[in-house]
């Protein structure tokens, strides 16, 4: 009798704790979203499509609309994990740390009041500034950041610019143990919030895959990142280019086959690739479920939540860029206004999309004269709710959301 009890005792114990590493882990999450502008988090609770979501900590970037641990707990109580954003690389000029005297006359150049750590801004994005993240003062920010990330109620952080490592080793070179050197701060952020939180808080690192086989990552190394992470997120693997969307099928085999061993190591793939178009959007679907990672569809500024509108291959075969156009009122009740102006006479395309990208109304098929022109929409028969406006002007298309709110 007591032998037996004590073998239920030891079940119970081995389930329970079965159930605990299930849940404590990513391994069996096969859907996800990545959104950091325009979030709407009823909308995100209310969306079936995906298990974990990706978002800012904050509305805005800012410390004064960040969200709070109610409104986390709206997103955790729909059944899914909930990731927050944070840059370690590059300092944003958005966030509550940075001080306007770093730079006062904002020409790229930290001032001389900059603190040591500061680089200087990336062309390539606005705002946003290298730091040396070695120093400790940087980690203290990062820190506090978490701080203030795992008050909210999130279940981990998603780290960009890991990959910022090759800038201090090759770009700008200044610290050739760049590389190792990012290892030992992403351990050191594992241990800081292991000794912050109960359970598995996730840490999943964006890109910089290649840290892996960098010269100062010795096996040591290697285990330690592998140990300090739940999972990766990538960009772009399969259709890389200068385009923001629709660039065409371009696999890197390298990061292919890079990624295969983080999943030898049981470490999930989150993908992310940046499409409107049908065919490429099936290209990938097909492609992901090939390399067995996890894939999210969205564009490039990632305003939307879950697949952007799908746009057929004819019209947007030479897309060349975004058409700027104008809605108001935006949010609406009932009816609204798109206006645009054309540079020369074109065949026009105006439509509207429903969030799953279903085609509901097309308010304009037909070539228009030189010129300003605008088109009503009447949204008295829509529910509350997402949808999107696409105009299509010969070879050139534009995507914008719509709130309708009754």
């Amino acid at each position: 009798m007591v032998f037996r009890y004590s073998l239920i005792l030891l079940c119970l114990f081995l389930l329970n704790n079965s159930i605990i590493k299930a849940q404590n882990n990513l391994s069996g999450i096969t859907s996800w979203a990545y959104q950091l502008q325009d979030i709407n988090i009823q909308e995100i609770a209310d969306d079936e499509r995906f298990e974990l979501v990706v978002i800012d900590y904050s509305s805005d970037g800012t410390d004064e609309n960040k969200f709070s641990q109610s409104e986390i707990s709206i997103i955790k109580n729909s059944g899914k994990k909930v990731i927050s954003y944070l840059s370690i690389g590059e300092a944003e000029t958005y966030r509550y740390y940075w001080q306007n005297k770093w730079d006062a006359d904002k020409n790229g150049v930290p001032d001389a009041s900059a603190p040591e750590w500061l680089g200087e801004e990336n062309p390539d994005w606005e705002g946003n500034y290298e730091v040396k993240y070695w120093y400790p003062e940087w980690q203290e920010i990062v820190f506090s950041y978490i701080d203030k990330i795992i008050a909210q109620g999130f279940d981990g952080i998603y780290l960009d610019l890991v990959d910022n490592y090759y800038y201090w080793m090759e770009i700008n070179p200044v610290e050739p143990k760049a590389d190792s050197l990012m290892v030992e701060f992403i351990a050191s952020i594992r241990e800081y919030v292991d000794s912050k939180t109960e359970g598995r808080f996730f840490i999943i690192p964006q890109n910089g895959e290649f840290i892996i086989y960098e010269p100062n990552v010795n096996d040591d190394f290697y285990e330690t990142y592998f140990s300090s992470i739940d999972a990766i997120g990538i960009e772009d693997v399969f259709f890389y280019g200068d385009k923001d969307e629709n660039n065409s099928y371009n696999p890197d085999m390298e990061r292919l086959n890079t990624l295969q061993e983080f999943l030898d190591q049981n470490k999930p793939v989150f993908s992310v690739e940046y499409l409107t178009r049908e065919d490429l959007i099936d290209k990938y679907t097909e492609e992901a479920a090939f390399n067995q990672f996890i894939p999210f569809i969205s564009i490039r500024d990632l305003s939307i939540l879950g697949t952007p509108i799908v746009t057929e291959v004819e019209s947007v075969e030479a897309s060349a860029g975004q058409i700027e156009f104008v809605i108001w009122p935006n949010p609406f009740n009932a009816q609204t206004t798109i206006e645009y102006e054309l540079e020369a006479d074109a065949k026009v395309n105006v439509s509207v999309f429903d969030c799953m990208g279903q085609k509901i109304s097309i308010l304009a098929n037909e070539t228009q004269r030189k010129g300003k022109h605008s088109v009503g929409f009447d949204a008295k028969d829509l529910a509350t709710g997402t949808y999107y406006i696409r105009l299509l002007k010969n070879n050139e298309s534009g995507v914008k959301k719509i709130v309708v709110l009754k």
